[in-house]
């Protein structure tokens, strides 16, 4: 029965509300009021990518015989977090408490009749509050008089940039908590890029290539498919790692160039090592005010969010040079 009411609600009819100062009704008011949401308040379960809730027809021929095509969303990065195992969670009101067994059973071999040492369980609690992505645009009455889908083209861009900025936020996570590996005493070749993705591979939280995945910086992603195994061959480092590991991205977010060199993430395994929780329901709120006199109106879009890494060593940042 949720499905159905899932599939029946649509994010564009809250925008259509929040913009005309209505309530939404039928599904998708019940879908909100079963996650106990206000009317203004976009439930998560709507932000995922659906292609019949993405499209838009394009209306039939005006008087000047025009006919409008679907209005074309502004490109952001594909999820990193998503690519590199980050847990994300959606959370009700109130902190989130994240506990990590922190010190495991040591097993021994004693001989009879002799005692063995027993290990005292340690365990570590992250509490994790929420903080604030916002983002907000400006349109002109004008404009949502007249074109056609402009809603839904709001809500997809506001959407889309609250989970860039997320993904911003847990790429930083990742880099300041994770174990760094300076590779930086020369610059970074075929022979560098295989020793740094093997170095990982510790039988621990990673026991064979495949559970790697790696997420690049654009200048070292360059580097790297330039990078010949050796004259006469046209296996390049990128190549060598794609075909070894779970994935190989480029992703915007990543650290730019410092001082020669850039940093790399390497994620080992898929287990529960990093999370980000997005607490139920985007606030929208449409600002009729700041703007009036120049006939323009805001909408804004809250999402509230955690991020922390809950054990550091799978998640390797390697440091690449990129220039002598």
């Amino acid at each position: 029965e949720l499905r159905e009411l899932i599939d029946g609600a649509n994010v564009g009819e809250v925008i259509h509300g929040v913009i005309r100062g209505i309530q939404p009704d039928g599904q998708t008011r019940e879908l909100q009021q079963h996650y106990d949401l206000d009317g203004n308040m976009v439930p998560l379960v709507l932000l995922e990518t659906r292609a019949e809730a993405n499209a838009t027809p394009a209306p039939a021929a005006g008087s000047r015989g025009a006919t409008q095509a679907p209005v074309i969303p502004y490109v952001f990065p594909r999820s990193a977090a998503a690519f590199l195992n980050v847990a994300q969670p959606t959370v009700p009101v109130g902190e989130r408490v994240y506990t990590v067994l922190s010190t495991a059973a040591a097993p021994g071999t004693p001989a009879k009749d002799a005692d063995h040492a027993t290990t005292a369980a340690a365990f570590t609690a992250k509490v994790l509050s929420p903080g604030r992505i916002q983002a907000s645009l400006a349109y002109a009455v004008e404009d949502a008089a007249a074109l056609r889908g402009m809603d839904a083209a709001l809500r997809e861009n506001l959407s889309d940039a609250l989970s860039d900025k997320l993904d911003e936020r847990v790429i930083a996570n990742l880099i300041a908590d994770g174990q760094a590996d300076d590779r930086t005493a020369k610059v970074v070749d075929f022979a560098g890029a295989v020793a740094a993705l093997y170095a990982g591979v510790d039988g621990r939280y990673a026991d064979e290539e495949s559970q790697v995945r790696i997420l690049l910086g654009q200048t070292t992603y360059g580097l790297l498919a330039n990078a010949y195994r050796g004259t006469g061959t046209n296996e390049t480092a990128l190549k060598r790692l794609r075909e070894d590991t779970g994935g190989v991205r480029v992703n915007s977010n990543m650290p730019a160039v410092a001082s020669k060199k850039q940093k790399a993430i390497f994620r080992l395994g898929s287990r529960m090592d990093c999370v980000s929780p997005i607490w139920e329901g985007i606030e929208i709120v449409d600002d009729r005010v700041t703007q009036a006199k120049a006939g323009q109106r805001i909408l804004t879009a809250y999402m509230l969010y955690a991020v922390d890494t809950l054990r550091s060593a799978p998640i390797r940042v390697v440091e690449f040079k990129t220039a002598a």
